[in-house]
């Protein structure tokens, strides 16, 4: 035991020093393998170097050979070989004897690098052997290369190549003795000779591969694919894509029976020689047999090639130009020089077509035999493919320059050939004749057969020629099969066969250039997959393609041009072999394998047309197979005889059919009983035609001449229809009883609208029937022959609605006589109606409810088929009405002043007042209402008469219009029959409305047309109807009709949205060419009148199918049918009636719609879906970019579009067979009604009238008589106090806030009594809740009958009652983190777009008031100013309450997005003290604005103001007593007068800044630098940049005391009047004076800017264009045509340059009084980059819509201002002459110099007066040190003093813009920092710095066009302010902090100069 013990502690004794002695080594270990892994990568990269040399020259003696085949050139090849093969195989020997432990290597990309290495192929065979490998494949390659022929009949000509001569042959003979004849010498003369070769050649290849690690050379091939599986995925790939091969070979083989009958046989095998190819590869060469529909024009150009004179070079060229409008690399000089793209005369040479990478990363040639033709310039994209895939991994180790998979690298051309090759791209670029439809069904099946016959049919050929290889390699075939196993292999897969009988003498393989050749084959079957997963994948970037949009089909994407899709490309192509190839497939397609889906999808229309076809010509796909039995010969099996297969065939045919007409389904008798009802509706559609058709006739001879006669034919017709229709359902349900389980979904939607109408027609007995009919009758003829009498002669009783009454309500001003029209027609048409109105509800409600429908209102929405209409109907209202309401309020106004007397305080408008008899649009009182009178109106109707316009001619005008979209004309039957004027001998139902006949040919409209501009949009829309008949005329008939009522009325005013524009006006002739058509003004005239006919119409489209709901459902009683109808006219409409109305009265019967019985909810549902179809199709027209403010929606004009109207027919001519959200995605790409479109469409007329409204005191709304509306704040509710106070158990939440859950309840809320007085106002209690946005209703009693003491009691009994049911019900109310989180998230998304709306009115005050500076615009910028601070406290406030505890969320986001509306500067303060605040914020700026002093040489003169003259005066004088008296009387003028105001202010300011938790208004603006020792950081840089500022400082007084002697002590101060501009705030003015070397040429290129004639805003252009060279975004329209950049002379403007965003996504202006001078160039840049941030990050959420710090903000414009502002690039936009040198010492350091006096001057100004102004705010400096404090630090940071002695008096501070205005200037301080970072990052990022090149230093950088750095910048801007700045830093420059490095590093030259020449005068930097 004791031994065994000693023995135990002896064994853990070694065991722990073993483990103390690896703990040890273990670090040692590990510093070992990286060590290791470092020596590794050096080694690598240098025999990577070697090993690229070797390539180089191994690649030109291959390319010498391949060019000139010749004894020599093959000798110096096979030396060559050797020779790489030697190197390649030493530097793999000494990878693995020196890094043998290279598979453990950590890191990843070495061990992928090794693993490439280690893989030598050939190479590592031992060197005799390697020979003799070299030998045997150049050899094969040589028999392959100069086999010749002889020709067909003539043995003695037998110099017949391959390249042309044989494949010229095999594609364009059609003689069958020569192709066989051509085929057989071929394949015996080449193959025969390469089988003996390549029988060795195949032991020696192995003998490598093993060598290599691998089984056989079939495993080494397969390799490269990175997959186990490889072998499997290729051939489940064929399976998937044999059934589309098999269509297209049975339909080549019938085809080609035709021509060569005796040579198909029953076999279903095609000879090989009949395919058009040599090899039967593909079958594109035999195109011209095959074509499905040979009358339409080709797609094979060659012809057109040819006539153009292209050469191979003309086509090199184009392939090139595709590659680079793209923005991929062009191709190199060497390429052009060096490569072979014709067949030379004088030698041989291998033919086959090749690319080749020289190994050097600039050598990149093509080899081919090039001729003009399409296969050809096909090609040339193939190889050129190769050659960018070359160019864009070149970059890459050595070892990576490859495919991701050798698919990839044959992928690339072919991909964008998928382009080239499009129809349309054709067209585009003039190959295809512009008559040529290029998307009609014929075309793209011909298109489609073309590029299949060349892609699909080749794959089973590439797929065979690996496989047949690997069963080689891998010894599964032998020697004494080589030839019978091709065969078997091409019969099973392709369905080929010899056209002779072929033996084992035999090598037909061989005769292939990839076997002779020894290059694998199954890359170009990868590739053919891969191909069409790029295209679709970069055609969904480019946006040519949608697969939910048939408009936008694979095969016609074409992505010529789009640089998103080169980007995408690129980046894959760049990662060469670096990464497996699933890698980079996922970066360019999303996927991470080879799947046939793209493929299939590409040609799934032909896939469709050739199985009718097939089926049609008789043919079954496939044919019999090669079974090989065990020892037996493989014998063909043959099922059927030639008639048999014949048979199948129309077997097939007829069960094809039945699969495409009837759904397959597992019972017969099912199947049966669909079969039945097909034939039943067949004959129901014929019959049901005929009843329509004389039903719609004897209705249209009644319409139009109304008599008793015709009105009982008209009876009598819709009678027997009825009785058809109630006959035919019954038949329908005797037979078809199991109809609802039909599986075909066709027939069960046919039968479910049948029912409607068949259910409709029998719900009643036939006298019922016929008393309903008779009710309607009466109504509407009541309504159509209603007579009223004149208002001048009552006794004249004959005026009708029209013309009369219309032409009165339209036209007339006389208030009393409009009144006295609308009285007698709503009197005479509504009062008799009123008595047949409930009965007809009655019938109404009784057919709905026979048809399963609750009600007639329920009925009637069936045909929107969604269970949430109405609600979907009340969302968009809402959306709506906000600008509604801006329009009625504008309109209110104006109407006021012709109508004052007849408006009251209600905000309502009379109905009569609005032009129309019913108040439905508004449109003809637009010369009352219009903005700019002055303005060219677009009302054409004069111009109409003038030009003897007739209502046929208005109609043909239209018609005109459809045709030129490619749609369809008007029959002659429209002609004809139509019935176009009203009448004269008879009365007419005049309401213009369209008529299908119902017999596919006779369509009419009818209408009593005025020759007047709204007629002409009534004929468009009459004919939109008619159009719509047109398209879907062959649709059944229950089909025949709108995919919904509002379709159907959406179609002619969709055109006539492009009809009405001035644009399209002007051009037929209806508007002078002298009017302008996209001005501001005409623009908004133009949006306000079409939004009188629109918007002003949407409410009243609602509510009249609204009402009658209300009545069809019960809401409302007959005794309220008026009441009800005026309810609803005051609630959405704001309209009132003119007198009194009673339920004597029935208003609503007076719309014809009404006793018409016709739906109205169509015209609503059209007015909003127009502009849906108008976007959608103003997009595909490309009139219409939402990113090009050139071209706005308002504006376009689809006129001619043929892309347009295809769009459009193809949603119309579905008719109502789909459910309508699938027409509407094919014609707009949604599948919903939405608002977006209509907003945008008059977002500018919206925004004109926010202003408006706000200037003419029009608040939107109006009241609703005893229950108002609560207009205040959405967040805060009044607290009622009331008697008998009852609340429900955990309800006391809801009754303070007043918060509805359910959103959709209207009125009060539930759970207060009626009777309540309103008291306080409290918010919100903290739970979460949503934004309300819509109002609270409320009522109020006088608060006079309770006491203030019984108020108060209640109040607080109340409080202390909800605070205890509050704490009962705490735990059941509390939420999760996440809950509230997500409750969190919704609220932001809600208020991001209100924010921005209350931004945006803000701005346009802000804007209104800074460009015309008066007392109104004063006054509307403090009012919204407050409106603005008002919501955002109560939005803080709000989140304060409702989620208390924001800052422990988890998410971080949420919680900075929480910080920032949280702190409200300002706004945090009580209403009035903001007002306070807000006022002296602007009296402060307003002084400053329009402070005038007096001429120093003409006293009494006093009109100077800052811009231009004062600034123009400090600029330019060189009179010190002038410097010194403009500086004074500034200072004291401007400054002075506002000291009282600014103490005041800072009272307030700081006051705010306490309320945001902040100490002093200082701490509040250091917030946004979101860093606690900001202020330190900012004196550590200053420390760092005092030496520069000193040296400058010292020259600089040395130069100024030569000039200004006598102002200069001995304490080194500079006066501060003396340094060129007001402040001293940065002194490039004076550079005249103070440069270094005066005689060299200045870079102030003003003078040039001159003579060039500049004006401000050619200075803007240039500007912007130096933006958009980087690919950073152009300015909006809105920018040029809002923006105020020169001094407007009739008003004040604050001059003060300054940049806006108006928070909308899409406004944002420059205010600048802007002069011709290279300093205000540089400002105009520093502006524009504040638009370019706005525009970058104008995607954030509202909340980080700003700059990532203020100091980001100011630095953008200034960053590319360093580059524009070289000599180099001045010299380069023709600023500077080009004699002058920019690059020598001098010329530098008089640049370095002037850009110093810019930016290193100004450095501590913009620190000081913010450092300044903490020291004021946190109480260290007060009053009475205002002046001294500043004047202290002016002398201690910029060593500078006043020119004269100051006081308290004084307050010079405030002659400083930023002062009054109350603007944070510490931006300008960081930005002038960190915009010298952003610089260097981004001129490393251009190539145009390098700080170890002296050649390339920091100030000569100019990054004008460069993309990358474009790129780069606009990575860190789009961010905003959504992460802290130090990560958005980083983005941009890689670092995380500030520093003065780059800056330092910039003037370097200078501070060295600077220093030497102090020196030199004895001047001493500093001052005292």
């Amino acid at each position: 035991m004791k031994q065994l013990s000693i023995f135990y502690t002896l064994y853990l004794t070694l065991a722990l020093c073993y483990s103390v002695n690896r703990i040890v080594a273990l670090p040692q270990l590990h510093r070992f393998v990286d060590d290791e892994e470092e020596n590794a990568r050096a080694f690598i990269e240098e025999e990577e170097r070697r090993l690229a040399e070797k390539c180089y020259d191994y690649t030109v003696a291959s390319w010498n050979y391949n060019t000139n085949i010749n004894d020599i050139n093959q000798e110096l090849r096979l030396n060559a070989s050797l020779e790489y093969s030697k190197f390649a195989k030493l530097s793999w020997q000494n990878l693995n004897r020196k890094f043998k432990s290279w598979p453990s290597f950590k890191d990843p990309d070495l061990k992928r690098k090794f693993k490439k290495s280690t893989v030598l192929g050939s190479s590592v065979l031992p060197e005799d052997v390697l020979a003799q490998y070299n030998q045997l494949e150049s050899d094969m390659s040589k028999t392959h290369s100069t086999t010749k022929v002889c020709a067909y009949q003539n043995s003695t000509s037998c110099n017949l190549s391959l390249d042309p001569d044989v494949k010229k042959i095999m594609k364009e003979s059609r003689n069958e003795q020569e192709l066989r004849h051509i085929w057989t010498e071929w394949h015996n003369k080449c193959g025969n000779l390469i089988r003996k070769p390549y029988e060795q050649f195949v032991k020696l290849s192995n003998q490598a591969a093993v060598l290599n690690n691998f089984s056989d050379t079939g495993d080494y091939w397969l390799s490269e694919y990175e997959s186990a599986t490889i072998k499997e995925d290729f051939e489940k790939i064929y399976e998937t894509l044999a059934p589309l091969y098999k269509q297209i070979h049975a339909y080549a083989r019938a085809k080609l029976r035709d021509v060569y009958a005796d040579q198909i046989s029953s076999d279903g095998l095609i000879p090989a020689h009949l395919f058009g190819s040599i090899f039967a590869s593909s079958m594109d060469g035999i195109y011209s047999l095959l074509i499905p529909f040979p009358d339409r024009a080709s797609i094979d150009v060659t012809k057109e090639l040819n006539v153009q004179r292209y050469t191979p070079l003309k086509m090199f060229q184009k392939a090139d130009e595709f590659f680079t409008s793209l923005g991929l690399i062009p191709m190199p000089e060497e390429f052009w020089k060096e490569s072979l793209i014709q067949k030379p005369k004088d030698r041989e040479v291998v033919c086959h077509p090749t690319a080749w990478d020289f190994c050097n990363g600039k050598d990149f040639r093509i080899k081919q035999c090039t001729e003009v033709n399409m296969k050809d310039f096909i090609t040339i994209h193939h190889e050129m493919g190769h050659i960018q895939y070359f160019l864009q991994y070149k970059d890459k180790p050595f070892t990576y320059r490859d495919g991701a998979n050798p698919g990839f690298h044959e992928a690339v051309g072919d991909t964008l050939a998928l382009s080239v090759q499009t129809p349309k791209h054709l067209k585009e670029i003039g190959l295809l004749d512009e008559a040529t439809p290029i998307d009609d069904y014929e075309t793209s099946i011909n298109f489609l057969m073309a590029i299949a016959l060349k892609k699909v049919a080749s794959l089973p050929f590439a797929y065979i020629i690996d496989k047949y290889r690997w069963a080689i390699f891998d010894g599964s075939v032998d020697i004494s099969r080589y030839n019978s196993h091709w065969w078997e292999l091409r019969n099973k897969y392709q369905g080929v066969k010899p056209p002779i009988q072929r033996s084992e003498e035999n090598f037909d393989p061989g005769t292939i250039y990839h076997v002779a050749s020894h290059v694998d084959y199954s890359r170009y079957f990868a590739a053919t997959i891969i191909q069409f997963q790029f295209h679709r994948s970069l055609c969904k970037e480019a946006g040519q393609y949608d697969p939910q949009d048939p408009l936008k089909p694979l095969h016609n994407c074409s992505i010529y041009r789009s640089k998103a899709a080169g980007t995408k490309l690129t980046a894959g192509l760049a990662m060469g072999a670096s990464q497996p190839w699933p890698e980079v497939m996922k970066s360019m397609t999303g996927q991470e394998i080879m799947d046939a889906s793209a493929i299939r999808e590409y040609f799934k229309p032909l896939e469709d047309w050739l199985t009718i076809k097939n089926a049609a010509l008789g043919e079954i796909p496939g044919w019999p197979s090669l079974i090989r039995l065990q020892g037996v010969t493989p014998v063909l099996l043959t099922v059927a005889s030639d008639m048999e297969w014949r048979v199948a065939a129309i077997i097939s045919l007829w069960l094809i059919a039945g699969a495409y007409s009837f759904p397959s389904v597992s019972d017969s008798f099912e199947n049966d009983l669909e079969s039945q009802a097909r034939l039943f509706l067949a004959e129901y559609d014929r019959q049901s035609s005929e009843k329509c058709f004389n039903a719609a006739n004897a209705n249209w001879n009644y319409a139009t001449d109304i008599r008793d006669e015709t009105e009982k034919i008209k009876l009598q017709k819709s009678l027997e229809n009825s009785k058809f229709q109630k006959e035919a359902w019954k038949n329908i349900t005797i037979q078809f009883k199991t109809r609802e389980n039909f599986q075909d979904p066709v027939l069960v939607r046919t039968f479910k609208k049948i029912a409607i109408i068949g259910t409709s027609a029998s719900a009643l007995p036939e006298e019922r029937l016929k008393e309903f009919k008779q009710l309607q009758n009466t109504m509407s003829k009541i309504y159509s022959t209603a007579k009223t009498c004149a208002y001048e002669d009552v006794t004249e009783c004959n005026l009708s609605l029209d013309p009369n009454l219309t032409k009165i309500m339209k036209e007339s001003r006389d208030e009393q006589q409009l009144r006295h029209a609308w009285k007698e027609w709503h009197d005479k048409v509504g009062v008799p109606i009123r008595q047949y109105y409930k009965p007809y509800v009655d019938f109404s409600n009784e057919i709905a409810k026979t048809n399963n429908f609750s009600d007639a209102g329920a009925f009637w929405l069936r045909e929107y088929e969604s269970e949430t209409f109405k609600e979907e109907i009340e969302q968009l209202w809402q959306t709506l009405k906000p600008f509604y309401q801006q329009m009625h309020a504008y309109v209110r106004a104006k109407l006021r002043d012709t109508y004052g007397d007849q408006f009251t305080e209600d905000g309502l408008i009379p109905a009569h007042l609005l032009g129309n008899m019913w108040a439905q649009s508004w449109e003809n009182i637009y010369s009352l209402v219009v903005p700019f009178p002055e303005k060219t109106s677009i009302d054409v109707t004069e111009q109409m008469k003038q030009q003897g316009y007739t209502p046929l001619k208005m109609f043909q005008v239209s018609d005109e219009f459809f045709t030129s979209l490619g749609l369809i004309p008007m029959p002659p039957e429209f002609w004809k029959e139509s019935l176009l004027e009203k009448p004269n001998d008879r009365e007419v139902v005049c309401h213009a409305s369209a008529w299908d006949f119902c017999n596919r040919k006779d369509f009419r409209i009818k209408q009593c047309t005025v020759v007047t501009t709204e007629d002409l949009i009534t004929v468009h829309h009459e004919m939109g109807h008619v159009q719509y008949y047109l398209q879907y005329k062959d649709q059944p008939l229950i089909f025949r009709r709108g995919a919904n009522p509002g379709f159907h009325e959406a179609v002619g005013d969709t055109l006539a949205l492009s009809v009405i524009t001035p644009k399209h006006l002007k051009e037929i002739g209806l508007l002078d060419d002298s009017t302008p058509i996209d001005d501001y003004e005409t623009s908004i005239n133009f949006l306000l009148s079409m939004a009188l006919e629109k918007i002003a119409f949407l409410p009243f489209g609602y509510l009249i199918d609204k009402y009658r709901w209300d009545i069809f459902d019960g809401t409302v009683e007959p005794s309220n049918y008026n009441a009800h109808w005026w309810k609803l006219r005051r609630e959405y409409q704001g309209i009132k009636p003119p007198v009194e109305r009673s339920e004597e009265n029935f208003d609503a019967g007076a719309k014809y719609h009404v006793p018409a019985d016709v739906e109205y909810l169509r015209y609503f549902v059209s007015k909003v879906i127009q502009f849906q179809f108008h976007r959608s199709l103003c997009l595909e027209a490309g009139q219409y970019d939402p990113e090009d403010p050139r071209k706005p929606l308002h504006n376009c004009d689809i006129y001619r579009s043929k892309a347009a109207g295809s769009k459009l027919a193809a949603g119309l001519a579905m008719g109502s067979s789909r459910p309508w959200p699938e027409a509407m995605k094919v014609m707009t790409g949604q599948d919903k009604m939405d608002a977006s479109a209509i907003r945008e469409y008059f977002k500018p007329l919206e925004d004109w009238l926010i202003l408006q409204n706000a200037k003419l005191a029009q608040p939107p709304g109006w009241q609703l008589g005893k229950t108002r509306k609560w207009m205040k704040s959405n967040w805060f509710l009044p607290l009622n106090i009331f008697t008998n106070l009852k609340i429900k158990k955990a309800t006391s939440k809801k009754f303070m806030r007043g918060y509805r859950k359910n959103r959709k309840t209207k009125g009060t809320n539930k759970n207060l009594k009626r009777s309540t007085c309103l008291s306080h106002v409290v918010p919100f209690h903290p739970k979460g809740n949503k934004l309300m946005l819509e109002p609270c209703e409320l009522q109020f009693l006088d608060c006079r009958t309770i006491d203030n003491m019984t108020i108060w009691t209640l109040a607080i009994v109340a409080f202390l009652l909800i605070c205890i049911i509050d704490a009962w019900n705490l735990p059941s109310l509390r939420k999760s983190t996440n809950d509230l989180e997500s409750e969190a998230h919704s609220y932001l998304v809600e208020l991001d777009q209100l924010s921005s709306q209350k931004c945006y009115e803000s701005s346009v005050a802000e804007w209104a008031y800074a460009t015309d500076i008066n007392d109104e615009n004063e006054k509307v910028k403090l009012e919204l100013s407050l409106d603005s601070a008002k919501f955002s406290k109560e939005i803080s406030q709000n989140v304060t309450a409702t989620f208390p505890l924001w800052r422990e969320f988890k998410d971080p986001d949420l919680v900075r997005k929480l910080k920032k509306i949280t702190i409200l500067g300002a706004a945090r303060l009580p209403d009035d003290q903001f007002k306070k605040y807000a006022q002296l914020e602007t009296d402060m700026t307003k002084h400053y604005s329009t402070t005038t002093i007096c001429s120093f040489k003409y006293k009494e003169t006093c009109n100077l103001s800052l811009e231009p003259e004062l600034t123009k005066i400090m600029r330019e004088s060189r009179n010190e007593e002038e410097l010194r008296h403009v500086w004074t009387e500034w200072h004291d003028k401007s400054g002075g007068p506002i000291k009282q105001t600014y103490k005041k202010f800072v009272e307030i300011s700081n006051q705010a800044a306490k309320l945001n938790d902040f100490n002093d208004t200082g701490a509040l603006w250091l917030n946004s630098y979101e860093s606690e020792t900001f202020k330190d950081d900012v004196e550590e840089l200053w420390q760092t940049l005092k030496p520069l500022y000193q040296q400058i400082h010292a020259y600089v007084r040395a130069k100024l005391r030569n000039v200004y002697g006598d102002q200069f002590s001995d304490d080194g101060l500079i006066p501060a009047h003396l340094l060129g501009n007001m402040w001293a705030q940065s002194w490039e003015n004076i550079d005249s004076l103070t440069s270094p070397y005066p005689n060299k040429a200045s870079i102030d290129v003003t003078e040039q800017m001159i003579q060039q004639g500049y004006t401000p805003l050619k200075m803007f252009q240039v500007s912007d264009e130096f933006f958009t060279s980087l690919g950073l975004i152009p300015m909006p329209d809105e920018f040029w045509k809002e923006s105020l950049i020169e001094k407007p002379d009739n008003r004040q403007v604050v001059c003060h340059a300054s940049a806006w965003d108006f928070c909308n996504g899409k406004d944002f202006r420059i205010k600048q009084c802007t002069r011709v001078t290279a300093t205000d160039l540089v400002i105009v840049h520093h502006e524009m980059g504040h638009i370019q941030y706005d525009l970058l990050y104008k995607d954030q959420p509202y909340f980080y819509r700003e700059g990532a710090n203020p100091g980001f903000h100011e630095a953008v414009g200034d960053t590319l201002a360093l580059s524009v502002i070289t000599p180099k690039h001045l010299k380069e936009i023709g600023l500077l002459d080009e004699s002058i040198p920019i690059d020598d010492y001098e010329t530098s350091i008089n640049f370095l110099f002037s850009m110093a006096l810019n930016k290193i001057a100004f450095l501590p100004f913009s620190y000081l007066i913010d450092k300044y102004r903490w020291d004021i705010y946190d109480g260290t400096v007060d009053e009475s040190q205002y002046n001294t404090h500043w004047w202290r630090l002016r002398k201690e940071y910029q060593g500078i003093k006043p020119p004269n002695a100051r006081s308290e008096a004084n307050f010079d501070a405030g002659a400083k813009y930023h002062v009054p205005a109350n603007v944070e200037y510490l931006r300008y301080f960081v930005s002038t920092i960190i915009q010298f970072q952003f610089h260097r990052s981004l001129c490393i990022e251009a190539g145009q710095y390098d700080p170890l090149d002296p050649k390339k230093p920091l100030h000569n950088c100019d990054i004008y066009r460069s993309k990358a750095a474009g790129s780069k910048l606009a990575a860190g801007l789009s961010m905003g302010s959504s992460k802290p700045w130090p990560e958005v830093m980083r983005v941009i420059t890689g670092q995380e902090k500030m520093d003065a490095y780059a800056i330092r590093e910039y003037f370097k030259p200078l501070e060295k100069w600077l220093t030497a020449a102090n020196e030199e005068m004895g001047e001493i930097p500093g001052w005292k």
